[in-house]
């Protein structure tokens, strides 16, 4: 039977299961609590005017990123809308979110499912790489007015882009892409893990300049093997060249080693099979190396409801992954370490230190909106901190952050919305209300303003402390699901540590230290 939505007529055999023991409709989530809960400062909302309305005739995804349109420092908020929907951008001006979409040409109403911000034509502004129904498009920022451009690809037959993943693959200094396809929504049958004429490849494309692309996908053996809802390019070994990790609806995690020379290496990762959907990238341990998280369908749909035309000797997994990354191509299951098992349907999730204490913190949204459990009973999206408890680290949701979003969340995006230094949250969430929440902590910080180029895309930064502690984080694009973060960085020094030096490595080798200058508390990178 074809289904027009996601895990499609999931609905209608969960309610021919009736009531399935009073647990259809719940959670079905263990939540842990920490034994010793810290003070926390709760976030503050603010108006974003921005509502997505879902198309019954396409998927209920949108896009989202942050840019700095006009140079001024303030970064703007891209949402996209649905078909027949506008996009919406939106400026922080006098205290306010306000929507600036006209008076930048982006206000088509063509579906569009993903969003990345880059300087594609190196000129200094800040483009925009779109997902849209219809294909990749291009915006190219004039003074802070658009223009499109349609790109030319081969893209397989019943697809559409979900998302588009940026790096440099031959060292050129023009942004290449990796095109995420997924199965049109006329066309997708749920819970299909065995068909290949179900699954569409991906697409690698090599920036040969001046709008034209040479399709590299056959060459670097990167196509995928089922459809893909999100892919990033992290370093995950240090050695300059940016890695390809991708998340398949029902298939298994796949992370391909960057040789150089359009050279990939497939690595297999024992994550089972899975509805792998977004994926987080940070560095939890402070090991100076990337972890990884992928989120998956969780525990709150029957296991009956999803297996689907999965073989017996296949290996279902329905849990969360979270990926400790040991540095020698080898990666942990650490989930259950992290005590990140046992929740429910998750979509994107994003690493950052959001209440500035020096470890980093995760945020995941939740809940599908095609599943009656969670039309009653929704799942609310999770504001993890971690802590140690017991001896040893794990993430613990906080309600006081204030971050609870009843809502069908997509993905967070990161960004100092009011120039604070501090890391500020927008929900995107699909048929619904955009959130912006601004954050109150009172622990201080390291803002780095990054250019959003080529000339730092996969740099390493490495915070070192008086204190001696020092961690690492990495300037990495298209982070959550379909959703481009902020290029800026943000280090939490708690309350009382001061800052020793800050050491940058970028792609090809190049190192800075930087002592000084630094104003308020904010470094620049020229």
């Amino acid at each position: 039977m074809k289904k027009s939505l996601l895990i499609g007529g999931v609905a209608a055999l969960g309610l021919a299961f009736g009531i399935y023991k009073l647990g259809v409709f719940a959670e079905g989530e263990n939540i842990r609590n920490a034994s010793n809960p810290p003070v926390v400062q709760s976030f503050e909302e603010i108006e974003l005017g921005f509502t997505h309305v879902a198309h019954k005739e396409r998927f209920p995804f949108l896009g989202g990123t942050v840019l700095d349109i006009d140079n001024n420092g303030t970064m703007e908020i891209f949402i996209s809308g649905s078909k027949g929907q506008s996009n919406g951008v939106f400026s922080y001006e006098n205290g306010k979110l306000v929507n600036i979409t006209q008076r930048t040409g982006l206000s088509n109403d063509v579906a569009t499912f993903g969003a990345t911000s880059f300087d594609m034509d190196n000129d200094g502004d800040t483009d925009l790489v779109l997902s849209q129904h219809d294909g990749v498009w291009i915006y190219t920022n004039n003074d802070g007015k658009f223009s499109g451009q349609k790109i030319k690809l081969n893209a397989p037959e019943n697809s559409f882009p979900l998302n588009v993943a940026i790096t440099d693959l031959d060292n050129d200094g023009r942004a290449d892409l990796y095109v995420s396809n997924f199965v049109v929504a006329s066309n997708f049958t749920a819970s299909t893990f065995n068909k290949p004429e179900h699954a569409k490849a991906n697409i690698m494309l090599l920036n040969k300049g001046n709008g034209i692309f040479e399709d590299v996908t056959a060459r670097t053996g990167t196509a995928g093997v089922q459809n893909t809802f999100h892919s990033t390019f992290v370093d995950l070994d240090g050695n300059g060249h940016q890695d390809l990790v991708l998340a398949n609806n029902t298939g298994s995690v796949q992370i391909f080693e960057n040789k150089g020379n359009l050279n990939f290496k497939k690595h297999t990762v024992n994550s089972g099979i899975g509805f792998w959907m977004g994926i987080g990238v940070g560095d939890i341990d402070k090991d100076g190396d990337q972890d990884l998280y992928f989120s998956n369908i969780g525990s709150s749909i029957p296991i009956d409801l999803l297996r689907g035309d999965l073989r017996d000797d296949q290996d279902l997994q329905l849990d969360w992954l979270l990926l400790r990354n040991n540095g020698d191509w080898s990666f942990s299951d650490a989930t259950a370490d992290y005590e990140l098992d046992g929740y429910g349907f998750a979509w994107g999730g994003v690493f950052e230190d959001i209440n500035l204490d020096g470890d980093l913190d995760l945020l995941v949204a939740q809940n599908y909106i095609n599943w009656p459990g969670h039309k009653v009973n929704r799942l609310q999206t999770k504001a993890f901190l971690q802590l140690e408890q017991k001896g040893k680290q794990g993430f613990y949701h906080m309600d006081e952050l204030g971050l609870n979003n009843p809502y069908y969340g997509q993905s967070a995006l990161i960004v100092d919305i009011n120039n604070d230094t501090k890391p500020d949250t927008v929900w995107l969430n699909m048929n619904g209300q955009a959130r912006a929440l601004i954050n109150k902590s009172e622990n201080n910080s390291l803002k780095i303003v990054v250019p959003d180029n080529i000339k730092y895309l996969g740099a390493n930064v490495m915070l070192e402390l008086e204190s001696g502690r020092s961690y690492t984080k990495q300037i990495v694009a298209n982070i959550g699901m379909s959703s481009d973060q902020t290029p800026n960085l943000f280090f939490g020094l708690g309350q009382d540590d001061k800052i020793q030096a800050v050491h940058v490595i970028r792609a090809n080798g190049n190192k800075q230290v930087i002592t000084e200058p630094r104003v308020n508390n904010v470094i620049t990178l020229q």
